[in-house]
C-alpha cells in the first residue's frame, strides 16, 4: 500500500506486535496507539520524526524502549 501522505493513523490491538509499517508514512503527524499489549518498540517512530507532531500511546505494556522520544524533537503533545 502507498501510504506515504497519510497524516493521522489510530490503531486500537491488542494483536499488533510491531510498527515497522510507519517507515513508509513519512507525512506522518500524528499517531494514536491503544491496547497494544504485544507491542514490544516503538523505535521505527524515528523514520516520522520530521514530521510527527502528536504521540499518544495508551495501555502498553511490554516495550521499555523509549530512546526515540528524543529524536522525535517536533513533538508538541505526547
Amino acid at each position: 500500500y502507498d501510504l506515504t501522505c497519510l497524516r493521522y493513523l489510530s490503531i486500537e490491538s491488542s494483536a499488533l506486535k510491531e510498527i515497522g509499517f510507519v517507515e513508509n508514512m513519512p507525512m506522518l503527524s500524528a499517531l494514536y496507539l491503544s491496547d497494544t499489549d504485544e507491542l514490544m518498540s516503538i523505535a521505527a517512530l524515528e523514520s516520522c520524526a520530521d514530521n510527527l507532531t502528536e504521540l499518544t500511546i495508551e495501555v502498553i505494556w511490554k516495550f521499555s524502549d523509549l530512546i526515540v522520544l528524543e529524536k522525535l524533537t517536533n513533538l508538541t503533545q505526547l
